[in-house]
């Protein structure tokens, strides 16, 4: 799938879930210290879940 094939395909998605709902909520799971939570997510969801089995990345995470 081309990168703009991708886009395409997420603008879709995102359109079809926000008639469904008015806050979209996604699990980053394995966030580690949350750079795709904060970098991509944060920008296309209302609330992210951030599940990280491992203390010490949870302890870096700031606020996304």
């Amino acid at each position: 799938m081309s990168k703009e094939e991708c886009r395409k395909v997420t603008t879709f998605v995102l359109q079809e879930l926000r008639k469904q709902s008015t806050q979209l909520t996604v699990a980053d799971c394995g966030a580690g210290i949350g750079r795709i939570s904060k970098c991509l997510l944060a920008g296309l969801f209302d609330r992210i879940d951030m599940v990280e089995p491992c203390a010490k990345f949870l302890a870096k995470v700031s606020s996304v």
